[in-house]
């Protein structure tokens, strides 16, 4: 994966993901690239979870913004 990550959507990041751990699974490929895929993989789910964090934050202020009316 070669595009900037951090601009991706969260849907593409989980299926990303996914091809990634299908990858390690596959017992042909080499040790370095199981390292470079689980290192692609770490920066994946940490993008997911601050996508995830934003969203909630942005439903909570919401959730407010509608118990205040």
């Amino acid at each position: 994966m070669k595009k900037n990550i951090k601009n991706i959507k969260l849907e593409e990041a989980l299926d990303q993901l996914n091809r990634i751990a299908n990858k390690i699974e596959d017992k042909s490929i080499s040790i370095d690239e199981m390292i470079e895929l689980f290192e692609e993989g770490t920066k994946l789910t940490l993008i997911c979870k601050n996508k995830i964090e934003e969203a909630e934050k942005k439903v909570i202020l919401l959730s407010d913004l509608i118990k205040d009316k």
